[in-house]
């Protein structure tokens, strides 16, 4: 067990009763260019993230947090961190479902890396936070025809 697995394991239990919005809001400070997850963060948000429920994502604070994200130049960084937490599929679920489909001959990788390079790209432009939203979400029906072996 590493030494951060182990001063993950002393004080889990009193971040676990964290406040759900909270550990949203720590990601986004998290994802700010330069902040890396280190071992011990990494494996504390794997615990809490079982906080994260929809009712949590449906609140007020949740979304303007997410928002926030988008809002800012940081949301690439923002939907990788929810991806390497295991939260992106509770989050963004369809997003999250690209993450399986190849690109076919459109692209040369998956829907997921293709749609996370176009958010990479508009990240640092000042456009609306909609924009990026989109951005992120512009080939999410690809999954959908996936399924229907299209």
């Amino acid at each position: 067990m590493s030494k951060a697995q182990k001063l993950y394991e002393e004080v889990a239990e009193r971040h676990y009763r964290e406040d759900p919005v909270r550990i949203l809001f720590s990601l986004l400070l998290y994802s700010i260019k330069g902040n890396k997850l280190d071992d011990y963060h990494y494996f504390l948000f794997l615990r809490i993230r079982k906080l994260i429920t929809l009712d949590v994502l449906q609140t007020k604070e949740a979304r303007r947090i997410i928002m926030s994200a988008f809002k800012s130049e940081y949301a690439y960084n923002f939907v990788m961190l929810l991806n390497e937490v295991e939260l992106l599929e509770m989050v963004f679920p369809s997003v999250y479902a690209l993450i399986k489909i190849d690109g076919g001959h459109y692209h040369n990788e998956t829907v997921f890396t293709h749609v996370m390079g176009a958010l990479r790209a508009v990240g640092k432009l000042k456009i609306p936070w909609f924009v990026k939203l989109a951005a992120l979400y512009h080939d999410v029906g690809k999954q959908k025809f996936e399924d229907f072996g299209l």
